[in-house]
């Protein structure tokens, strides 16, 4: 991505939580580069896993594909959008918006995702205008 381009996509992620559904343990302090320090390692609370193999890949897989994404050259972009659609059933911009309830002016998006046994999307929201 060129300097003067602005992400398309930017990630905020970091924190862990235990996988045991009824364990309420959290850290939010830790940072994604910590994650291997985690890796099988036990629940302080519970002793259940806090991070599987196969969540750590879905979160470092979810991180490269908004690096492939914001790198997309802005004359690219939309044809790249639309091959992107493509692939992914139900997915066009009215089902997001009707699925999420986004006003129709919604131009940017909050977009939560939990990587627990595979990628879900968890939350979607306007984007707070005050933090751009």
């Amino acid at each position: 991505m060129s300097k003067d381009q602005e992400e398309r996509i930017q990630v905020s992620s970091g924190g862990l939580q235990c996988d045991n559904p009824a364990c309420d343990w959290t850290d939010p302090t830790v940072k994604v580069k910590e994650y291997k320090d985690w890796l099988n390692a036990p629940c302080p609370k519970c002793g259940e896993n806090v991070l599987t193999e196969e969540d750590l890949t879905n979160t470092l897989m979810m991180r490269s594909i908004v690096s492939m994404i914001n790198a997309v050259p802005e004359e690219d972009f939309e044809q790249f959008m639309k091959d992107l659609a493509e692939g992914l059933p139900n997915s066009s911009e009215e089902d997001i918006r009707e699925k999420y309830n986004l006003p129709e002016d919604t131009e940017k998006v909050t977009m939560t995702f939990d990587v627990h046994k595979g990628v879900h999307i968890k939350d979607v929201k306007p984007a707070d205008s005050k933090k751009e």
